[in-house]
């Protein structure tokens, strides 16, 4: 800018000349825009009807549909102002769900959680990509709606996944969400020796670093099923078997032509029935076998037909090798025996996925399980625990293998062929059980306890007392009485729900959250 140099009244003459209005005129306060006044936001039906519309998307559909949804709903609702005043596509859709609804749904379960115990459930993302990704689930009693709820609570990004990077983002999301880490209950991980590492493992890490004595770890169980069947199968069942049903499944899953010819072959042997197709098997789930097995021991006949035409037909490599395979009884041997083994491992992994399971009755599952697998093969007259000892040394030298099992063997000719067949079969059980046996949960004793709480037992007149699991879970010593009391008056209560499929920690909790008497309604019922 360039200096000039002259009086005031200089100054004021120049401002009121012609030029110098002519030339000020773009630069008045009177030209410039005014500021613009907002009003506070109020809360309008054009505003609730966008939100909601985001809610549904964000449930149920991809955030582009919000560019057509919208004016869909312009169109067909045009008696409505609601409809009428909406402006949304995919941008708002995606700010509105991540700004206004996430914020506020946090604080609703936040709030819902208040100052009550909590458990997590952790799982690291399997997905393949530039960013790890760890889901955390969070279980709790909710005051509010009286029950026990299981509910999403973030989704945390890692740089790494070491133990010592996942115990901190998990500290620091329950520092960012106001959550007392101190009442951590217990913690819901997979086999993943990162999570279940005795030394510098997550639980470990967290019970040490946070000061939890008391911490529970709960390990997958349908994990550890998958991984007990995987390898007791290792070493004690030929591959053949594994082949026979996997390369049935993939015959007929690419070729609509062989499906055509098969079905024909089942119409007419099987009086017009339609085939039920053989279920393919999961690569990393050997317990997705089970499924397949049933089908093929199902439609043996059918297929052992089906695959001596197509050999000829064909010309087929494959198909050769499979009908060799089902015209092969031994093959059928191992089927046999395998069907009841992964029909009772299937049940039990069904009952722990059950949303509405009864927990205290989960571990009797487990344990009965065990004790089938090994029923098979022990000596009745051995005495031992086959939950704490292995059954090595008191097997039965000719062991029933089941109904269908000794019914084909009885037909075949007597020979080492048998005789081998029935020992691989007595070893994958023996396997079998002892990898049970290992995945069996360190506080067995403590699971074991918790079987009290069902209905059956709490409401007996002569029942155990819960003073061990009290202890475990940290309650006071001066409490510990007190909680033996209420224990003891369950049975003087008259019961609305009682059925036997019920748990206290679930079924009844509500009841018993109801019931709290004015001189404990702070914390012995919420909290013991």
């Amino acid at each position: 800018m360039s200096e000039f140099y002259a009086k005031l009244c200089d100054i004021k003459k120049h401002a009121a000349t012609t030029k110098h209005k002519k030339s000020s005129e773009p630069y008045s306060s009177s030209s410039r825009q005014k500021k613009l006044q907002y009003s506070a936001a109020t809360e309008s039906s054009c505003g609730r009807s966008e939100a909601a519309l985001c809610l549904f998307i964000c449930e149920h559909t991809a955030f582009l549909t919000a560019d057509h949804l919208t004016e869909l709903c312009k169109k067909q609702f045009m008696d409505s102002k609601s409809a009428a005043g909406m402006r949304m596509h995919r941008r708002k859709c995606t700010k509105i769900i991540v700004n206004v609804l996430s914020p506020h749904f946090v604080d609703l379960l936040v709030a819902d959680i208040g100052d009550s115990k909590y458990s997590l459930i952790i799982d690291e993302g399997t997905d393949i990509s530039i960013t790890k990704l760890l889901g955390v689930v969070v279980r709790y009693f909710s005051a509010a709606r009286k029950s026990i709820v299981t509910t999403f609570l973030a989704l945390i990004e890692l740089d790494d996944g070491t133990a010592v990077t996942i115990v901190r983002a998990l500290e620091n999301l329950l520092t960012r969400m106001g959550l007392d880490k101190k009442r951590l209950l217990g913690i819901g991980v997979d086999n993943a020796s990162v999570n279940t590492g005795v030394n510098n493992g997550i639980f470990e890490t967290i019970k040490r670093e946070w000061q939890l004595p008391n911490l529970i770890m709960v390990r997958c169980i349908c994990h550890s099923l998958q991984l007990a069947l995987s390898h007791a199968v290792q070493g004690t069942l030929p591959r053949n078997v594994d082949f026979l049903v996997r390369e049935t499944h993939m015959w007929f899953s690419h070729s609509s032509k062989r499906k055509a010819a098969y079905s024909q072959l089942y119409r007419s042997l099987c009086d017009g029935e339609e085939p039920l197709s053989i279920p393919r098997v999961c690569d990393t789930r050997w317990i997705s076998l089970e499924p397949a097995v049933v089908r093929v021991l199902d439609q043996w006949d059918m297929l052992l037909k089906h695959f001596e035409q197509a050999r000829s037909t064909e010309g087929c490599y494959t198909a050769e090798l499979l009908y060799q395979m089902y015209s092969d009884p031994l093959n059928k041997l191992y089927l046999l025996y395998l069907r009841p083994m992964l029909r009772e491992v299937q049940r039990t992994n069904k009952a722990y996925e059950r949303n509405d399971a009864d927990p205290a009755k989960l571990l009797e599952d487990l344990t009965l399980l065990i004790k089938m697998v090994c029923s098979k093969v022990l000596i009745p007259t051995a005495k031992i625990d086959p939950l704490r000892q292995p059954i090595d040394g008191h097997l039965d030298p000719k062991p029933y293998l089941g109904y269908e099992f000794e019914k084909l063997a009885s037909t075949l000719p007597a020979g080492p062929e048998v005789d081998f067949v029935r020992q691989r079969c007595v070893n994958f059980t023996v396997k079998l059980s002892n990898e049970l046996r290992q995945r069996l949960p360190s506080n067995f004793k403590i699971l074991q306890g918790m079987a009290r709480l069902s209905v059956g037992a709490c409401l007996r007149v002569l029942k155990e007392p819960i003073t061990e699991l009290a202890e475990h879970f940290g309650v006071q010593p001066n409490e510990i009485d007190l909680v033996n009391a209420q224990w003891k008056k369950l049975t003087l209560v008259g019961w609305a729900n009682t059925h036997r499929h019920h748990c206290i920690l679930t079924g009844r909790l509500t009841e018993v959250f109801q019931r709290r008497n004015s001189a404990e309604r702070t914390k012995t019922y919420r909290e013991r």
